[in-house]
């Protein structure tokens, strides 16, 4: 399986500081991402439905790496996060998910359905978005997303809010660059 990515830092020995800090989830589309990351594993986490996904090997393989305290309550949610990472990440993960998504082409009124969704309607939404993120092979960094879906699952409302507010303020901020 793919090794965690080093910095250049910790390769010469050197402290991890010196480089920027990525979080699980930005290790976690730059692992699956990978030439060398497994053709099989990565088809399956593409095809499989969510659900499904903690039934796999390669879903519990990942989540060792980068999050090991998962538990069973969780499965559904990480199979999601890891379903649309797999689905996009051949595009790359560098920009924000709010951007990346106006920069795809995705319309208000399917970015308000997005940002208004819950619980599995969520799930749903954020799937239909990574096809068309797929599709226009858009890269996206999934990093506020998959905390919206965690937040969303726990019932956390505050964090929930302030992922959809960093969302959607990345969103009308490149909406209005593209079309003042």
């Amino acid at each position: 399986m793919t090794e965690l990515p080093q910095t250049a830092a910790q390769k010469a020995g050197g402290k991890a500081e010196e480089a920027p800090r990525r979080n699980r989830f930005q290790i976690l589309a730059q692992v699956i991402g990978a030439p060398d990351f497994d053709i099989g594993d990565r088809a399956a986490l593409r095809r499989t439905n969510p659900d499904l996904l903690p039934g796999l090997p390669v879903f519990h393989r990942l989540l060792a790496r980068i999050n090991p305290s998962v538990n069973e309550q969780d499965a559904a949610v990480w199979g999601a996060i890891l379903h649309v990472v797999a689905l996009t990440a051949p595009n790359g993960h560098s920009l924000p998910a709010g951007e990346a998504l106006c920069k795809a082409g995705l319309s208000e009124s399917r970015f308000a359905r997005l940002m208004a969704a819950r619980n599995d309607a969520l799930l749903d939404q954020v799937t239909i978005v990574a096809r068309r993120l797929s599709a226009s092979q858009m890269p996206i960094d999934w990093s506020h997303i998959a905390k919206l879906l965690l937040a969303d699952h726990h019932g956390d409302r505050e964090d929930a809010q302030r992922q959809r507010f960093r969302i959607a303020k990345d969103f009308y901020h490149e909406l209005e660059k593209v079309d003042p």
